[in-house]
């Protein structure tokens, strides 16, 4: 595998894409149950590791696609967080709005190190 990165950059963008066009329509529109089902899609967070997992143990020779690879599955784990977060503040039936995510029952992401 030359280019860990190649094939998977693809469905890591439709895939933000997907979320992010949910989330602005479902805060558009206001309805609760799109916004739990967005917080659903979005609350797996073990995938990425997985992925990242399997090539370590394959053996990928190339250093430098590999650090792409967890830079790219990390950000890619951030914006799903975040689009979580986002799809668990909007309001619920019977809710007004959740002000915080310890409110919400989300754990709190910590910052990557740059």
């Amino acid at each position: 595998m030359d280019d860990p990165l190649a094939g998977l950059a693809g469905p890591l963008a439709e895939s933000l894409h997907l979320l992010l066009t949910e989330l602005h329509e479902t805060a558009l529109s206001g309805d609760p149950e799109a916004a739990a089902t967005l917080s659903e899609l979005s609350a797996d967070r073990s995938v990425m590791d997985g992925i990242r997992r399997r090539l370590a143990r394959a053996g990928v020779s190339m250093q430098d696609g590999l650090d792409l690879l967890f830079r790219a599955t990390s950000l890619f784990e951030r914006a799903v967080w975040l689009i979580r977060r986002s799809a668990l503040l909007l309001p619920r039936t019977g809710e007004e709005r959740v002000p915080d995510a310890a409110a919400a029952g989300e754990d709190t992401m910590p910052l990557a190190a740059e």
